[in-house]
């Protein structure tokens, strides 16, 4: 048995998403965001927002629409 692949299929089907989608994001190079509600959700040996922008950019955009922005994980 893997350990790391046991712990893998006990994982959430939401966590797995937004894992891969990060993986997409790393490996073309990108910066990305995880949603605040899902960044410091346990993943593997880790969190879901290890290696992503710690704060969102400052788009100019009001306080509670910006708040509201990082509930949001764009692809």
């Amino acid at each position: 048995m893997n350990f790391i692949s046991d712990r893998y299929e006990n994982l959430s089907l939401h966590s797995k998403a937004q894992f891969h989608l990060k993986e997409l994001a790393t490996i073309a190079q990108c910066e990305h965001w995880m949603a605040s509600n899902d960044k410091n959700r346990e993943f593997l040996e880790g969190t879901l927002g290890d290696g992503c922008l710690r704060e969102l950019p400052d788009f100019d955009i009001d306080g509670e629409v910006k708040k509201n922005f990082g509930y949001i994980s764009p692809p």
